[in-house]
């Protein structure tokens, strides 16, 4: 029998644990709710309390058996199925977040930030026409959620639904304007539309803010390559190198810059940059590429050959074993 005396203390100790919470003290957050449940093993906000928790320490094996704990007692605690989707998105289960998430918006049908996460795990899960429907609904009813619009603008951006990702995420950064993540969406956006001024535009402002951010730096070198500005973009993937020296392409793409540049000497030391991390069926492709034009065909083959031993239908490597064979032919080469 639970004493007023004990009631209030699991009470304390849990407001003071969510307190915690908010304040990103996590590892203390734990030890308040932790002391709370030896005194009471079955409160719902100790219970919940814990779960976030250990989602916010990235621990999402503790955080599903606390919230499934409180799911024992009471299934339809809508905190604990909201936990439940986090902690197994967390985990990368995206079967398993939306059984949680949809159960969790049978009780709050208006939670539209949950909706815009459901529908990216269900476009994960090859739902894609549920997906759209509830990223339509969030929409429809807070079209002006800043996570809203992000949520949609991530899922149509993942669709190849350019016009409305771009639409969306735009209008996200009108309320937050130093968004990387929605500046990096939008570069890419941009660059597959090869709107290459514009997504330059956008992943400035990216480096503005994170100055060795990778992805940037990439885009920039490829916004540079489709400009055919090729020695800027060797500039921009030589930045990606320094900041990640196993970026294979990176290495394969400048390579290429390189080779088109007429450098065959140093589009060869890139190439072969890129094989000391590994396969890297671009680099062979390039090799095979830069020995034709030298006349080298035997070494040419033997790229391509690589490359099929690995991948035996790759498309470019036989489309250059092709190109060897015509180039042979003409040289009168045997």
């Amino acid at each position: 029998m639970m004493t007023p005396d004990l009631s209030k203390a699991v009470t304390d100790l849990s407001k003071l644990g969510n307190d915690l919470l908010r304040k990103e003290l996590f590892v203390e957050a734990e030890k308040t709710f932790l002391s709370a449940l030896q005194l009471d093993g079955h409160n719902a906000y100790v219970l919940v309390g814990l779960g976030n928790v250990y989602c916010a320490l990235r621990q999402y094996l503790k955080a599903v058996e606390f919230f499934q704990r409180m799911l024992d007692i009471e299934p339809r605690n809508h905190f604990a199925l909201k936990g439940m989707g986090d902690a197994y998105r967390g985990l990368q289960q995206p079967e398993q977040t939306v059984v949680y998430w949809i159960r969790y918006l049978e009780q709050k049908p208006g939670d539209v930030r949950v909706m815009v996460r459901l529908a990216d795990c269900l476009s994960k899960v090859g739902n894609s026409a549920d997906a759209e429907e509830y990223c339509a609904k969030a929409l429809r009813m807070q079209g002006n959620d800043k996570h809203v619009l992000i949520g949609a603008g991530r899922l149509y951006y993942r669709t190849g639904r350019d016009d409305d990702a771009s639409a969306c995420l735009e209008k996200a950064l009108e309320q937050d304007a130093g968004n990387v993540t929605v500046l990096i969406m939008l570069g890419d956006i941009y660059q597959r539309l090869k709107h290459y001024e514009k997504a330059v535009g956008y992943y400035e402002k990216v480096l503005q803010r994170d100055h060795g951010n990778c992805v940037a730096l990439f885009g920039l070198g490829s916004c540079e390559r489709g400009l055919r500005n090729m020695e800027q973009a060797v500039f921009w993937w030589s930045k990606v190198i320094d900041a990640d020296p196993g970026n294979q392409r990176a290495h394969s793409r400048g390579g290429d810059a390189l080779l088109q540049l007429g450098d065959t000497e140093q589009a060869e030391q890139w190439y072969r940059n890129s094989l000391k991390h590994g396969f890297d069926p671009y680099a062979l492709r390039g090799l095979a590429k830069l020995y034709r034009i030298r006349g080298s065909y035997k070494e040419s083959e033997a790229c391509c050959r690589e490359i099929l031993r690995e991948v035996p239908d790759h498309a470019l490597a036989l489309e250059e074993l092709d190109n060897i064979a015509e180039a042979r032919a003409n040289s009168g080469a045997r």
